[in-house]
């Protein structure tokens, strides 16, 4: 009597085992074919996931490109600010103005009345920055940030600004400050002509002004 065969279909001595090694290897390997040479159906609920996904992250990058874009096209126009600043006020050598100063102003009308009189103690920087703070309650004004140039032998031109606030502490605007300065001979003091204009909140001028200014070193 025959023996049977125990070995399944398919098994070893089949004829489908005996099937190319190359091609059993590209059947394996293809993930869109099972190990039995049947296309395998794609998972539709992973592929939606996937797509989904890329959607959020597509929707998440568009605003931020959005924005460096329209960075990278605003920064012409920065540049062109910042340059035009740096010509207008250039880094300052050494000069004798440098240091810190004790200030009289006088303010007027341009007519010759006195609206009034404050102290202030001024220091010019290296480099062409200087800060101004004055006797007025610091509730009524901020601290005066500005620059300063030597425009010629002991002249400079030093013009500065700071923040105004109404006695309830809402903010008034701001004053502007000009000042030509000549240094005197020795160094060790100043006179400058000034004028100044306050604005309100939105840029417009409400008073403006005239005044001059004597100084000396602070000891």
């Amino acid at each position: 009597m025959k023996q049977k065969s125990i070995f399944l279909p398919n098994g070893p001595d089949t004829e489908d085992h005996k099937q190319d090694p190359l091609e059993r290897e590209k059947v394996n390997s293809n993930p869109m074919v099972s190990p039995f040479g049947e296309h395998a159906k794609p998972n539709k609920t992973k592929q939606n996931s996937r797509n989904k996904m890329k959607k959020t992250i597509l929707k998440s990058i568009l605003p931020i490109l959005g924005m460096a874009l329209l960075a990278l096209a605003m920064l012409p126009e920065r540049v062109s600010g910042q340059q035009a600043a740096a010509s207008a006020f250039p880094p300052q050598p050494a000069a004798p103005l440098e240091g810190v100063w004790d200030s009289h102003l006088t303010a007027t009308d341009c007519n010759g009345h006195t609206l009034f009189t404050a102290r202030a103690f001024e220091m010019f920087i290296r480099g062409g920055t200087l800060t101004s703070v004055d006797n007025a309650p610091p509730t009524a004004h901020g601290p005066g940030l500005g620059r300063w140039q030597q425009v010629g032998g002991q002249k400079y031109r030093a013009p500065f600004q700071f923040f105004r606030f109404n006695p309830d502490g809402s903010f008034a605007g701001v004053q502007k400050i000009h000042r030509t300065i000549v240094l005197d001979s020795d160094a060790d003091s100043y006179t400058s002509t000034v004028t100044f204009e306050s604005l309100d909140p939105n840029g417009n001028v409400v008073f403006s002004g005239c005044g001059t200014e004597s100084a000396v070193r602070l000891q």
